[in-house]
């Protein structure tokens, strides 16, 4: 990765991991990250463990959410062309993991 590239990062206190199952959770996100690589799905850097917290680095996507543009919008609506291209990038990033045996949690 380029010196300088904008990256996100999800950080985890490992005071909050202390139940085995949350620790393996977090274990089994990196390791499903490491292995998706696709266009409409986040691209993963690294991982990095330190003495208090757990670091997962990903791509910046710096576009902004759906809700945000949602709220740009007159009434709140997209046209049909424009909501039909994100749903299909949806749809394909749900499909790449599916067919995989990955199920997003939306959620959480």
């Amino acid at each position: 990765m380029p010196t300088g590239t904008n990256v996100a990062m999800k950080v985890y206190d490992k005071i909050k991991l202390l139940d085995p199952q949350k620790r393996k959770g977090v274990k089994r996100e990196i390791k499903l990250l490491e292995r998706m690589s696709h266009p409409n799905i986040i691209h993963f850097h690294d991982a990095l463990d330190s003495t208090r917290q757990i670091f997962i680095v990903t791509e910046y996507a710096g576009g902004g959410s759906l809700h945000a543009l949602l709220k740009r919008k007159p009434g709140r609506r997209l046209d049909e062309a424009t909501a039909g291209k994100i749903f299909l990038q949806v749809a394909q990033g749900v499909k790449y993991m599916h067919d995989r045996c990955i199920v997003h949690r939306w959620g959480g």
